[in-house]
This record gives structure tokens, sequence and C-alpha cells, in this order.
């Protein structure tokens, strides 16, 4: 069975309800000798996901989709690196400015585009050193009251940020927020990484959120804010484990769980 050697999940926001659903996985693997090999599935949060339907280029929901080159979908989202602005986009993103890798580029940038409604988000992977950490750009930043505008802007670089439960919420009781030190709210953590943040809330002594980069105006809100997420790797951990997140074909490749020294 191929390995995933990297991963990122595709989000699908209803147009109507404008919620967020996992419906799809890219995966960087290794298979028959090509290490660096593509591979599109389908989870099962497309099954719930009400309106959805297959992408034109991945017409069956239970197939493992291959190539040796980055499928055209997600090709087209990113921008081509001999374009005068490659470096400043970069930058934006907060990525080294070495950065060439598709993958890399397409977990920070959420490869969106102004013509659909999907979100892409990296599959958090163990670092030796840090445990569990991720990146996500604030969500509902639209919604920030004058005050809580003004107070993003003021933000700095490592800046730590306070999520804060919110089960009253209309939309999602697991709906996290967050705040800044004064506790103004400065947007919302995504729903896609909720189950993990309240397992991580819930069995690490630390789960930390800080300010990775602010990009001001005229940048587009849905790539304002970018937050950095840390805390431990709990023993046993698997980062979005739960249904939705399965993949719908028994061919699709294996992700490989972190080893850890006695000594971690």
């Amino acid at each position: 069975m191929p390995n995933v050697l990297h991963a990122l999940f595709v989000a699908w926001q209803n147009p109507v309800t404008r919620r967020f659903y996992p419906v799809g996985r890219l995966a960087e693997i290794e298979v028959n000798g090509c290490r660096g090999c593509f591979e599109f599935v389908y989870v099962k949060g497309a099954l719930l996901a009400d309106g959805f339907q297959p992408f034109v280029s991945f017409p069956d929901l239970n197939q493992a989709y291959r190539a040796r080159e980055l499928f055209p979908m997600f090709d087209n989202r990113l921008i081509s690196r001999k374009r005068a602005d490659f470096p400043e986009y970069i930058a934006q993103l907060g990525l080294p400015p070495a950065t060439v890798s598709p993958m890399a580029i397409l977990s920070r940038s959420a490869g969106r585009r102004a013509t659909d409604k999907l979100e892409l988000f990296p599959l958090p992977e163990f670092e030796k050193g840090y445990g569990y950490r991720t990146w996500f750009w604030a969500h509902a930043l639209r919604h920030l009251t004058e005050d809580g505008v003004q107070r993003l802007l003021k933000l700095a670089p490592d800046e730590r940020i306070f999520p804060h439960c919110e089960p009253t919420n209309p939309v999602d009781s697991a709906a996290i927020e967050l705040l800044s030190e004064d506790g103004l709210r400065i947007g919302y953590m995504p729903s896609y990484l909720l189950d993990d943040a309240h397992t991580l809330q819930e069995t690490c002594s630390f789960c930390e959120i800080y300010v990775d980069l602010l990009n001001p105006p005229p940048s587009p809100l849905q790539q304002r804010l970018l937050c950095r997420l840390e805390s431990c790797w709990p023993d046993g951990f698997v980062p979005y484990a739960t249904e939705r997140y399965q993949p719908l074909s028994g061919e699709a490749a294996v992700v490989q769980q972190p080893v850890f020294d006695e000594a971690e």
C-alpha cells in the first residue's frame, strides 16, 4: 500500500450555510518507486456535505486518483514562480523565501480562488522538538466589531492569542473564538480544526496559539491573520482521525504515524 509523505485536505463551503466540510484529500505519496507522486481521494465528509457534487476532474467518489505531476485542479491554484511578485507572495504567506514546494504553498495559501468555495488545509506532521504545530488563517473576520478590527491590526508577531470555547454559538456549538490579551474578539478558529483543538486542549499540558503573520489591508480578509497553534503530541494521537476525514477509497495511501523515542 502506498505511503503518504505529505497531505492536505480539501474543504468545500456550502454557499447557503457558509459552513465548510472536508470532502477530499490531496497527498504527495511514495508508490511503485515514485517518491513524490500525487494522489487525490474523497473523504467521508463528502457524503455529509449537503449539496456537494464531485469535482469534474475527479468524478468517482470511490476512486483513488494518482499522477506523477500535480493535478491541474490544484496546480492552477499556484501562481507562477516566474512572476515578479512571487517572492512578495511567498512572504505574505509567512514562508521561507526559497519555498517552491507546491504542497507547502498550497497548505499555507489555502489554495483559494475567487471562482469557487474551496479551502485547503494541511494534515499536521509530528515535528521533533515541537510536537503538534500547525498554521491556520483566522476565519469570520467580516463579523468583527470596529474595536475588534482595530485591535487585530495592532497585533504583533508571536503575540499570544487566547482560544475561548463558545458552546452557545448558534452555528456551531464546538466553535472556538480567538481573543486578544485584552479580551477582544479577533476571529474564529476554522471549523475543520475544532476536533483536534478540543482534543489537544483536554489532553495536553499546553495548547497555545500565537500570531504568526499579519497582512494589513489591502490584503484579502481570508489571508489577513495567520495563526500558529502549538501543543504536545499526545501518545497515540492521530490528527483528523474522526470519521469525516477517512478516505472513501479502499486503495488510498496510508498515513504513517510517528514513532516516539523513549526519551521523548
